[in-house]
């Protein structure tokens, strides 16, 4: 389950902070950034290094495809429920 957390929007794109909760609470946090065509970037929160890393190679076009399409669903439904930046 997703749950977006906040977001940052700009002229090109969208940042989006989420949690990932159907992953260990440790490595639940993650920040994307969406244009109009789809996934710029994704990157995971590392609590050892106190930094997020960017994952997006990991992960195949068809998850990201779903992931965009549910990240935009939810920040357009939850715009004004999210902590904007």
């Amino acid at each position: 389950m997703i749950k977006v957390i906040a977001m940052k929007e700009n002229q090109t794109n969208m940042t989006v902070y989420y949690l990932n909760q159907s992953e260990p609470k440790a490595f639940q946090l993650y920040m994307t950034k969406l244009t109009s065509k789809g996934i710029e970037l994704l990157a995971n929160y590392n609590i050892e290094k106190n930094q997020f890393e960017e994952v997006t190679l990991l992960f195949s076009q068809g998850y990201l495809k779903q992931l965009f399409i549910q990240l935009n669903m939810q920040t357009l439904s939850n715009s004004k429920k999210a902590n904007v930046l």
